[in-house]
């Protein structure tokens, strides 16, 4: 459980927080764009973003991520993610609606030991909205920080009153990040073996692309994933 969500030791001035969030209150905000993911309303704005458009929302690793001009508009949102010490994929703020349920699912590589970890810091909330990360109960304070690990199953639950808001932040994990989490208590022993267990999840597939290559490196190849899977030839 220790790796399902960590707090990070950073704290942030609820006032300064608004203030950024007053200013993008005046853009359009855009409805999450999987309907079946939650029921409700859950609507999203950019502050980072593929091609640096407010209204791009979605995530691709694949893409070039640029700041959009409302994060420029917004100087503390600015120093907050500044002060992460590497290189930063989707910035954006997310807005859950009284009543609304964001429903168990998971995000694909969306955890540390993945090379990536999401950062998830409160601009408004209240107690009756919690986050679940594998059926435990998570309630995110505003100003705090907090990582979660999105590979496991999660859903959120919000029961009050007052549109919820938060700043998520995707980064890319480097040295820094191994030693800020070092010091958060991240189990690394675990994080080795979740990286073992996708490899061989893996392998079967690897074993059918080689098989349909027929040569003498792939067959050896083969033997040797085989092995690893213990399988008996």
């Amino acid at each position: 459980m220790n790796n399902l969500f960590l707090q990070l030791p950073f704290s942030y001035e609820p006032k300064l927080l608004l203030a950024d969030l007053q200013t993008c209150e005046s853009e359009t905000w855009v409805d999450h764009f999987n309907k079946n993911d939650y029921q409700g309303d859950w609507t999203i704005i950019s502050l980072r973003s593929p091609g640096g458009n407010t209204d791009t929302i979605y995530t691709h690793g694949n893409e070039e991520y640029v700041d959009t001009p409302l994060l420029q508009s917004c100087p503390y949102f600015s120093q907050i993610t500044q002060a992460f010490q590497c290189d930063k994929q989707a910035i954006r703020l997310m807005k859950l609606f009284p009543g609304s349920e964001i429903k168990a699912h998971r995000d694909s590589e969306c955890g540390y030991e993945d090379g990536v970890f999401r950062i998830h810091i409160p601009l408004i909330t209240e107690p009756e909205v919690l986050f679940y990360f594998d059926g435990n109960p998570l309630h995110m304070r505003v100003g705090e920080c907090w990582y979660g690990n999105f590979n496991a199953l999660h859903r959120i639950v919000h029961e009050g009153t007052i549109p919820r808001v938060h700043l998520v932040i995707d980064c890319l994990r480097n040295a820094w990040s191994d030693e800020l989490f070092t010091q958060i208590g991240y189990d690394f022993a675990w994080d080795e073996q979740q990286k073992r267990l996708k490899r061989k999840q893996n392998i079967p597939a690897t074993i059918a692309a080689l098989e349909l290559m027929d040569t003498d490196t792939a067959r050896n190849m083969i033997m040797a994933l085989k092995k690893e899977l213990e399988y008996e030839d």
